[in-house]
């Protein structure tokens, strides 16, 4: 539909959970290590491998973060939520079926491209076949952030109690010190966020050459 922005984005990578070693997909990933032994992904170590990741560009599902304890050196408390609005979980299969439609091409069968078999076998998955349920099981078993996350410091008007900076990226409450980052984005932006944040940043430079004080 004309106007409509994409709610799915394919990111095509030169590599595959297998071609790492099990500690860095427990530090990078964040898998529990029997998920990660029961999984098998030692059994590609040896292999060429590349990976088609479907990544929700649109997402409806909000989580939260939030203070751990006073002590600022102390981990937040982060809750992602994801898929809790049900209509994410649709996104993510479709994307996934279309991944694996890519993947059976003519252009990827000419190079010996086949899907990895263990994609059929993630643990706590196999009873649902290889439906839909089986696809969404995957999803919520093994979805992760994609490098970008934003939106832990918002910006927003005076009126609004959750917002951290005001619009010239000010701390409420705090003299002489901004936040220039992508976490002042009130809202996740569809892509990635590398081109606004140096845009913000020039134009938080540019505020900070013209102020005042």
């Amino acid at each position: 539909m004309k106007g409509v922005p994409p709610d799915m984005l394919l990111l095509m990578t030169g590599s595959g959970i297998g071609s790492v070693d099990e500690n860095f997909i427990y530090n990078q990933l964040g898998y529990d290590k029997k998920f990660i032994k029961d999984a098998n992904y030692a059994a590609q170590e040896d292999r060429h491998l590349f990976s088609l990741i479907p990544t929700l560009l649109q997402p409806k599902s909000v989580g939260d973060i939030r203070l751990r304890t006073s002590d600022p050196l102390d981990y937040p408390l982060i809750d992602p939520r994801y898929y809790e609005n049900e209509q994410d979980v649709k996104t993510m299969v479709s994307g996934i079926r279309l991944a694996i439609k890519i993947s059976e091409t003519k252009a990827f069968k000419s190079i010996g491209a086949k899907m990895n078999p263990n994609n059929w076998n993630v643990p706590g998955c196999t009873q649902y076949g290889k439906g839909d349920k089986y696809l969404e099981c995957v999803a919520r078993s093994i979805s992760t952030t994609l490098y970008h996350a934003t939106g832990t410091c918002k910006m927003g008007a005076s009126t609004d109690p959750s917002a951290v900076v005001d619009p010239q990226l000010r701390v409420r409450g705090v003299e002489g010190l901004r936040v220039v980052d992508a976490s002042i984005m009130p809202e996740i932006i569809a892509g990635g966020p590398h081109a606004p944040v140096i845009m913000i940043a020039e134009k938080a430079a540019d505020m900070i050459r013209g102020a005042k004080n």
